[in-house]
């Protein structure tokens, strides 16, 4: 449905040919990108289509902050993506000083988190940089879990938060819902040690 409503204000107004991705948000076409980039900007549940018909969801986040990441919505969207880079987090290390080179050499930190495709047992990879060079990192899958334990977290929400985890999943199921919240909470780890991480080497 999002991707013919897309194709058609394509048409209609001029942009088929231009690239980018129209993001569609509660049956109704909301605007158009050049790229994907800034899910904070729209709110969780919109979708992103290109001119392929490759689609991406806004999930995480919340209506007032905005989404947190664009997620690929099927196999075929992971393939068209080189890499999808979601967090990319920098820190700067005061000037160390260069004993053999006139000047100094300033060192960032930062660190990336990406998405894991569904083959490869989805979550995130969450990747450390200092400069140039990836010193470090780690996986962070989302847990294997069974329909007792999807229904007793679903049992557990309320009416609004039952609609908010439905809109973010990638089909409005329980179980998708489910999914939807374990791979927000695994992302949250990842997030949590890699700030862990720069608080670190910020004191160095």
């Amino acid at each position: 449905m999002q991707t013919v409503k897309a194709i058609a204000w394509r048409r209609e107004h001029g942009y088929a040919g231009r690239g980018g991705v129209v993001v569609v948000f509660n049956d109704t076409v909301a605007g158009w990108m050049n790229e994907l980039r800034h899910p904070e900007h729209w709110e969780p549940g919109a979708i992103a289509v290109d001119e392929l018909g490759h689609t991406w969801r806004a999930v995480g986040g919340d209506a007032k902050c905005g989404a947190t990441l664009w997620m690929p919505t099927s196999s075929a969207t992971w393939r068209r993506m080189k890499m999808t880079v979601v967090r990319d987090h920098r820190k700067a290390r005061p000037p160390v000083a260069n004993t053999s080179i006139e000047g100094e050499l300033d060192l960032h930190y930062r660190y990336a988190i990406e998405p894991r495709s569904d083959h490869m047992g989805g979550g995130w990879l969450l990747r450390f940089f200092a400069g140039e060079e990836e010193v470090g990192g780690g996986i962070f899958a989302v847990p294997a879990y069974d329909t007792a334990e999807c229904m007793k977290w679903w049992n557990r929400l309320s009416e609004d938060n039952r609609a908010d985890w439905l809109t973010q999943a990638i089909e409005p199921t329980v179980t998708e819902a489910y999914n939807a919240y374990l791979t927000e909470a695994s992302l949250t780890d990842a997030e949590t040690m890699a700030q862990a991480w720069l608080e670190d080497h910020g004191q160095r």
